[in-house]
């Protein structure tokens, strides 16, 4: 009898023994600070920033911080792959994994930017007929930390130093022929990258067209600019740049230019300044026909004027 009680209680010691050491290893949970440096991007405003935790094989958890500058956040013991990104963008998000969660844009059509293509089919790039159309990308931050351990020795502050993931080129065209006589603009962007993955911190291997609007900024040039994700993430797989510019005259005429940026583009990859500059020159828009000359000619909407223009570098 005596030992048969014995036997128990050692039984109840041991067991109880067994779950406190399993709720000291997996489950206690600590309280830790979440920080957003913003040293490297001064001009950003965030609305609000998105923390999120990978764990394994679980799906990813994401906390949201209306400070922008960070807030508490409680985590349980273990490893984790963590990530952090400005909020209130309109950005769409897709994976379930560090490596592959990424961010996009949504995607659009050139009837959709511009009146000019209401009447006819928007025409392309040549090779850039395959690649989607996509709204310019929000103003996006991110940081990243891989295999960050939580753990009563270690500090309990998480530091995420912000960066920039997009890029703004702005194309500026000096010396435009008879721009007086144009009514609209706009232009478009292509073999750019089409998401971000915050995880690992560059942009897809993807190309995709982004149109973006261009305004007059004296008698003879116009400038716009254009943000977007960059481009060419692998260096052994460099795509083409093309710069394709839409003009209506004000006689009804319609023509396109297609302008090889590619060099310029990748010239600019390591520039560090705010948004980056390429000037283009000389650009050749056609002598508009006088009235008392067309014999009473009205030009077709439907039709686009393609015009190549090679430019020196």
């Amino acid at each position: 009898m005596r030992k048969s009680l014995l036997y128990m209680i050692c039984s109840v010691l041991l067991l109880t023994g067994c779950h406190y050491k399993d709720l000291e290893e997996s489950e206690i949970r600590y309280d830790m600070r979440v920080v957003f440096e913003w040293d490297e991007c001064p001009e950003a405003q965030p609305k609000g920033m998105l923390f999120y935790i990978f764990a394994a094989d679980a799906m990813p958890a994401s906390v949201p911080f209306d400070d922008v500058n960070g807030g508490p956040v409680v985590l349980q013991k273990g490893t984790y792959q963590l990530m952090a990104y400005n909020d209130g963008t309109e950005l769409q998000s897709r994976g379930t994994t560090w490596q592959d969660f990424e961010l996009y844009p949504l995607t659009t059509s050139l009837s959709r930017v511009s009146d000019m293509f209401a009447n006819s089919r928007a025409p392309l790039a040549q090779a850039t007929e395959s690649q989607p159309v996509i709204e310019q990308p929000d103003s996006l931050e991110t940081a990243s930390l891989n295999d960050y351990a939580v753990d009563p020795s270690r500090e309990n502050v998480i530091t995420f130093m912000m960066h920039e993931a997009t890029k703004t080129y702005r194309f500026i065209i000096k010396d435009v022929q008879n721009l007086q006589y144009v009514t609209s603009l706009m232009a478009t962007l292509s073999g750019m990258s089409e998401s971000w993955l915050p995880g690992p911190e560059h942009s897809s291997d993807t190309e995709c067209l982004i149109p973006f609007d261009l305004e007059k900024t004296g008698e003879s040039s116009m400038a716009g600019s254009v943000r977007t994700f960059g481009h060419c993430p692998v260096e052994s797989n460099l795509h083409s740049h093309y710069l394709t510019i839409y003009c209506e005259m004000e006689n009804g005429q319609k023509y396109y230019y297609v302008v090889d940026v590619t060099e310029l583009v990748h010239q600019t990859e390591h520039w560090d300044g705010g948004d980056i500059p390429i000037v283009i020159s000389g650009l050749p828009l056609p002598d508009p026909v006088p009235a008392e000359q067309d014999g009473g000619f009205q030009p077709n909407v439907d039709e686009w004027n393609e015009v190549t223009y090679e430019i020196e570098l």
